[in-house]
């Protein structure tokens, strides 16, 4: 681990981080609807809406031209490997030297409403995921971008509520997802397509 818990992990954020997971965490498992929509949000839908997003942006290339078709399958590659890459590449790096405990181990009087395994939280796998796609999507069709916007946001309170991640490991997986993505399309646009000597059209 990197330094002390107290520095990279402040009392003041924690104290604050427990409470909105309390918070949240009670209001839902008051309620089974509440506590059924926030299974659905944190677990399944969020990938569901991103295949739906995915098809509905394939099927009509059957019918386009050229140029808007490479521009599609361009922009869903970047997405899906720019959040790869952060799920899976940026989210390691950062636990292999800084763990952070879930909250459902840690905090009492929380219910857990999504299983999960007792593993490093911070930050957010989910968000980082969500977060890098939608900015990657924004940045070629706001519309469509900010769509999965909602869909990571949704996604993220849910794993709050549902007492697996504190506000601040959603807030950090979105804030690095981001970048990764903003990143990830600008080496497109000035790596891959200044050597083709292509352009990469906004979706409309």
């Amino acid at each position: 681990m990197i330094g002390s818990e107290s520095i990279l992990y402040p009392p003041v954020i924690r104290e604050l981080d427990a409470g909105l997971v309390q918070l949240l965490n009670h209001a839902a498992s008051q309620h089974s609807l509440a506590a059924n929509a926030v299974s659905l949000f944190g677990s399944t839908l969020a990938y569901v809406a991103v295949a739906a997003m995915a098809v509905v942006l394939i099927v009509p290339q059957v019918f386009a031209g050229r140029a808007r078709s490479h521009t599609v399958r361009l922009v869903i590659a970047v997405a899906l490997s720019a959040g790869l890459f952060s799920r899976f590449v940026a989210k390691e790096a950062i636990v292999a030297f800084y763990i952070r405990a879930r909250p459902f181990d840690v905090v009492n009087n929380v219910t857990p409403l999504l299983s999960h395994d007792s593993v490093a939280s911070f930050p957010s796998g989910h968000a980082l995921f969500f977060f890098s796609a939608a900015t990657v999507l924004f940045m070629f069709n706001r519309r469509w971008g900010l769509m999965l916007y909602l869909v990571a946001i949704l996604m993220g309170v849910s794993r709050v509520a549902g007492a697996i991640h504190w506000p601040t490991d959603v807030a950090g997986g979105a804030l690095l997802g981001m970048a990764i993505g903003w990143l990830a399309v600008m080496t497109v646009r000035r790596t891959i397509l200044r050597r083709d000597g292509a352009a990469l059209n906004p979706l409309r």
